[in-house]
């Protein structure tokens, strides 16, 4: 049977299929959009089947790798020396990617821990920290890290980035259901590898949150978000965060979260967007 035979069901025969090789893929870039070499590549962020820049995607649709040469699809633009002026149409121009590998990036968010997840939110802007707003795509996990001083407060690393893994690591995270807490208590030790708890208390949450169980709870996450504009609280017991500090405290405003990784007995903050740890 040819592959190419336009028929579904069960074989009865061998299928000869043709194979991709490597770890290029091309799509059609948007209309009036330039993919800079090096840029993270957006599809199905504003037009479906269509490739943007994270910037222009807005953070919708989904990682597909990095471009390997920059592709501009802007009204007028010469891809080289003798080619006619672009049309600006959409698809008119394709973009190729690289979908899996290993990159160099400067990271902002001080990376500390291999295995942390990186964040584009423009096509060169990198973080640990996702943001409360905008786009923030899931581009890899660091690998490497160098430990020197950097004056503007990025960091040297090597992310291993594989487009279509780390889109079902956000799928994961998007289809896991919070759990509200409305009055002040202790809040459930995660279950699943990933768990998150919702304050919806209306007033000041004063919250509790056990130590995982070394080497049974590694690697299970819990994000904590805060739905309501009050200074909750979350108290661990002694070093229960990062090994040095025991009470989480939320400023006064919806969103504010810190997503929390239970290793060897403590719990690692991940990422911590508007709350004090003492």
């Amino acid at each position: 049977m040819s592959q190419d035979s336009p028929v579904q069901g069960a074989l009865t025969a061998d299928c000869v299929r043709n194979y991709e090789l490597g770890n290029v893929v091309e799509y059609p870039i948007d209309a009036n959009v330039c993919i800079w070499q090096g840029a993270p590549v957006i599809v199905d962020g504003v037009t479906p089947g269509l490739a943007n820049l994270p910037e222009t995607a807005g953070g919708a649709g989904t990682f597909v790798g990095f471009a390997i040469k920059r592709r501009d699809n802007r009204v007028g633009a010469i891809q080289f020396v003798g080619d006619a002026p672009g049309t600006g149409l959409a698809g008119a121009i394709r973009v190729r990617c690289n979908d899996k590998g290993k990159v160099v990036l400067w990271v902002a968010g001080s990376p500390t821990r291999i295995g942390a997840l990186v964040y584009c939110s423009t096509s060169n802007t990198f973080s640990t920290l996702k943001g409360a707003s905008g786009a923030a795509y899931i581009v890899g996990r660091i690998c490497e890290f160098t430990q020197a001083a950097v004056s503007n407060s990025l960091t040297r690393c090597v992310v291993e980035y594989s487009a279509f893994d780390s889109d079902l690591v956000a799928d994961d995270v998007a289809q896991a259901a919070a759990t509200p807490y409305a009055v002040s208590g202790a809040i459930a030790p995660p279950t699943q590898p990933y768990t998150e708890a919702l304050i919806t208390k209306a007033g000041v949450a004063v919250m509790t949150l056990a130590l995982p169980v070394a080497g049974v709870d590694d690697g299970k996450r819990l994000r904590i978000t805060s739905d309501t504009a009050f200074a909750h609280t979350v108290t661990t017991p002694a070093t229960g965060f990062n090994g040095t500090t025991h009470i989480a405290t939320f400023a006064a405003a919806i969103g504010n979260n810190v997503l929390l990784e239970a290793q060897g007995g403590t719990w690692l903050v991940i990422e911590n967007t508007g709350v004090t740890l003492s």
